[in-house]
């Protein structure tokens, strides 16, 4: 499967389905309006390229079969993390984001010096 995704955001917007990639399908590339240099793709399975064949992020390849199951999972609930590359499911992108904003607001507290002091 190739996954197209927003390169300045890692969104992924729209897919390629199967598991063996050749020249055609490496050249496609689906767009929602944008040039593109500004779209990436994230291979899950095999490119095939004279007479052989790669393997890219083939540590993906159970969350591949889940998105061609009947399975309520789709790749358009996940992201690219541009960080580290990595396929992330959006719903744990926001709960990491909370939580981060969550911990530096904590760690931006001032102290009351009015509060009482308990010894």
């Amino acid at each position: 499967m190739i996954l197209f995704y927003k390169k300045n955001t890692g969104e992924v917007f729209g897919t390629i389905d199967g598991r063996v990639h050749g020249e055609a399908n490496l050249n496609a590339f689906i767009s929602p309006g944008l040039h593109p240099e500004e779209i990436g793709k994230f291979i899950i399975g095999w490119v095939e390229k004279d007479g052989k064949r790669m393997g890219y992020n083939l540590d993906k390849f159970e969350l591949l079969q889940e998105f061609e199951s009947v399975s309520p999972v789709s790749p358009l609930d996940f992201k690219v993390d541009l960080e580290s590359g990595n396929l992330l499911k959006k719903d744990a992108l926001v709960q990491n984001a909370e939580l981060k904003e969550e911990k530096d607001s904590s760690d931006n507290e001032q102290p009351n010096d009015d509060a009482p002091i308990n010894v």
